[in-house]
């Protein structure tokens, strides 16, 4: 039933901006998929929408709360000037313009590095890890965090928000 709680909140949210603006039902119908509620009298109908808009965006957040930090991993993975300067640091080392990575494994944060693995054209050097600077993995990290944010706003984004704005306009 709460496959896409998002949709819910989209609902339900409407018909709180809708009673805001002034469209008032005296009474009101809830089919809820098992049972349905019918002829609901509500007296402080914009105090029920709000509270159901709450609770849907906090159950929306909830369900797709990894979904920002699966899509903040495959980022900073793909960041395309880690990976360059990777690659160019990786064939200074192992002398060969051949040698390239298409996607990187960034650990640590204030000493950030890259582990490359074991190459056989380093010739024994082991694996050979990079060590890019701290504003370069940060910059990569931020921007990675904002694509992150951006491609999780219908299902993360925008109910979170929409949470934080109801509770905080009801202080």
């Amino acid at each position: 039933m709460f496959k896409k709680p998002e949709t819910y909140f989209y609902l339900i949210f409407l018909g709180y901006i809708l009673v805001v603006f002034g469209a008032k039902p005296e009474s009101a119908s809830l089919n809820l998929g098992i049972f349905t509620l019918n002829n609901i009298e509500v007296s402080d109908f914009e105090f029920f929408l709000r509270v159901a808009s709450i609770l849907f965006a906090s159950l929306s957040v909830i369900v797709n709360f990894k979904m920002p930090i699966e899509l903040f991993g495959r980022h900073v993975s793909k960041c395309s000037d880690l990976i360059e300067f990777t690659n160019s640091q990786l064939q200074k080392r192992t002398n060969n313009s051949n040698d390239r990575v298409s996607s990187i494994n960034l650990n640590g944060f204030f000493k950030p590095t890259i582990d490359t693995g074991a190459w056989t054209s380093a010739r024994s050097q082991g694996q050979i890890i990079i060590e890019p600077t701290f504003w370069k993995a940060f910059a990569c990290r931020v921007r990675a965090l904002s694509r992150a944010i951006l491609q999780s706003y219908t299902g993360f984004t925008i109910p979170l928000i929409g949470a934080v704005w109801l509770i905080l306009s009801s202080i």
